[in-house]
């Protein structure tokens, strides 16, 4: 769902006004922060209360109630050690300590009669605009306490606005719909990932599934032309660099190497891609799933181009990334992500890329929103964004032009020709991960499944037999495993058809006398007897990716 900027000031306002409901009803309560969406609205609270749907109704009711008074809505601005004095008179001492983080020394700040906030731009001035909306409900996550070895527990209040009731029903009743959907949080943190202060650690079969991906998209990206590097740690280079890392220090990195190497503009253009870790800058934040990490795994390509080249090789990777899109995921939506440049002297090349990525959308025939993305920093770019079972979009894959770091590392100063394209085939892969999760019920494809096959043998005779079938598969580079407890059968089979492990191989008395398996894959439920290890070789997809990408992304 694409968010215009008037929807957008209304769900700031919305949320506004669901902090100042709450505030009336919980005096106690400390402001964290407010929280939109493309899909919904929301403010998170330092809350130790219990609310209860009577709460939520209450709350809801309030929110009508000063939406109907026509409350104006004010922006002003304030310095900064005043509006921190502000807020520590009004109790708010968490939010006060916040704004005194802040660098600029005069701040925005909201105010609804005697309610005040720390503003973000894009409020309406009448709040009688909020017609239709509705609470969802309470989630509570962790957060860092930067005063206190204690974490924060906080409380966020979501909910949905729209500009028409038939919106408000539709969106409604795609967010019901979602929830009923497991979410990845759930199904992985048992066995795949456990979440510890602001990163994850991967289990064996996280770990086996982040491996896979890596095998894969390092495939897919030199059969495109591009060549692994390596950068140093981010520490040496903001170090080199005195400090001037944005969000991509792949990004510096490889600008600063083209730099230093006797490479120069050919026929070709020079194409590195690296893979690695990324953290985002989420302050005070602890995750609670797998889609909104603040550090993952990730890959970062970069092409360095001439003028000449500079169009074709957009319209290229477009595809490229199109393409990698549409075997992964069935719904996403493209975005061009526009705003006006913040890289001194790029101005005008801001804008010719900008439109240099319109046009290439349009040849590629790829359907995109526009949106304002005040964030961008580098350049501009075009990003996918992975919808979940809600309807909620998130950041995945992406394409821009890097108009900072050449920048900041004076390329064009030294080979003047040059232009840095920045491009991630995947994006974050934990997220990856989870919207697989979603969109297949928890079924990976053959290719991403941390245990591709397992063996039953159906008595203690059988596991040598299934040791040595076992040995010659993992000796083809497959992850396969041995059930080899005393349970009956059944009981193994749905063991593993809870695991959604997608091959079964049955040993029993006459397989291991005949050297035979019995087959039975995850998407046909039903048993094949008598196929010999040769003959299952021939049938078995790749354990890992081969040009056939497309078949092996689909299994």
């Amino acid at each position: 769902m694409y968010m215009s900027s008037s929807l957008l000031a209304l769900k700031k306002t919305a949320a506004e006004l669901l902090a100042s409901a709450v505030l009336d009803l919980f005096p106690n309560v400390q402001l964290y922060r407010p929280y939109i969406s493309n899909i919904t609205f929301g403010y998170d609270f330092i809350l130790n209360e219990p609310v209860d749907e009577h709460v939520l109704s209450l709350i809801e009711h309030k929110i009508g109630v000063l939406a109907k008074s026509h409350c104006q809505i004010h922006e002003i601005e304030m310095m900064r050690e005043n509006a921190a004095e502000l807020f520590r008179f009004q109790g708010q001492k968490v939010l006060a300590e916040m704004i005194l983080e802040i660098e600029d020394s005069v701040v925005p700040i909201v105010r609804i009669d005697r309610f005040h906030d720390l503003a973000t731009p894009g409020f309406p001035v009448d709040s009688s605009l909020l017609k239709y909306f509705r609470l969802l409900g309470t989630e509570t996550y962790t957060a860092l306490n930067p005063f206190s070895e204690e974490p924060y527990t906080v409380v966020r209040f979501e909910g949905i606005a729209c500009e028409d009731q038939y919106t408000l029903k539709k969106v409604f009743k795609r967010w019901k719909e979602g929830k009923k959907n497991t979410s990845a949080n759930e199904i992985w943190d048992s066995n795949l990932f456990v979440p510890c202060e602001s990163r994850v650690f991967a289990l064996p079969h996280g770990a086996m599934i982040l491996e896979a991906i890596k095998d894969w998209v390092t495939v897919f990206y030199q059969q495109h032309g591009f060549e692994l590097v390596s950068s140093p740690d981010k520490a040496f280079i903001e170090n080199l660099m005195e400090g001037r890392v944005q969000e991509s220090p792949f990004g510096l990195s490889h600008a600063l190497l083209y730099l230093l190497s006797p490479l120069e503009i050919e026929e070709k253009p020079t194409a590195w891609v690296e893979f690695g870790q990324l953290s985002e800058i989420k302050e005070n934040y602890l995750p609670t799933n797998l889609l909104d990490l603040g550090n993952y795994h990730t890959d970062q390509g970069h092409l360095f181009v001439s003028k000449e080249q500079l169009e074709v090789q957009l319209i290229s990777s477009l595809h490229f990334i199109n393409k990698t899109v549409k075997m992964l995921v069935s719904e996403f939506q493209w975005v061009l992500c526009s705003r006006v440049s913040k890289v001194p002297g790029t101005g005008k090349l801001w804008e010719h890329c900008l439109s240099l990525l319109k046009k290439g959308l349009d040849t590629c025939e790829i359907p995109y929103e526009i949106e304002d993305i005040t964030e961008l920093t580098t350049g501009p770019r075009v990003e996918v964004r992975w919808i979940d079972a809600r309807g909620k979009s998130w950041k995945g894959p992406y394409l821009g032009v890097d108009l900072l770091n050449p920048t900041q590392v004076k390329l064009k100063q030294n080979k003047s020709s040059v232009y840095m394209l920045e491009l991630s085939l995947l994006g974050s892969w934990e997220r990856l991960i989870a919207i697989l999760m979603e969109q297949r019920k928890g079924l990976f494809p053959f290719w991403l499944a941390p245990e591709q096959i397992r063996i039953l043998p159906i008595s203690e005779p059988c596991n040598g037999y299934a040791s040595q079938v076992k040995a010659e598969l993992k000796k083809r580079g497959f992850r396969v495993a041995v059930d080899a407890s005393d349970e009956k059968l059944g009981t193994k089979v749905h063991a593993a058809e809870c695991r959604g492990i997608p091959c079964l191989l049955i040993l029993g008395k006459e397989e291991k006398e005949k050297e035979t398996v019995s087959v039975r894959w995850r998407h046909e439920q039903k048993l094949r007897n008598g196929i010999g290890l040769e003959e299952l070789l021939k049938e078995l997809p790749s354990p890992v990716p081969t040009e056939e990408l497309k078949g092996q992304l689909e299994s």
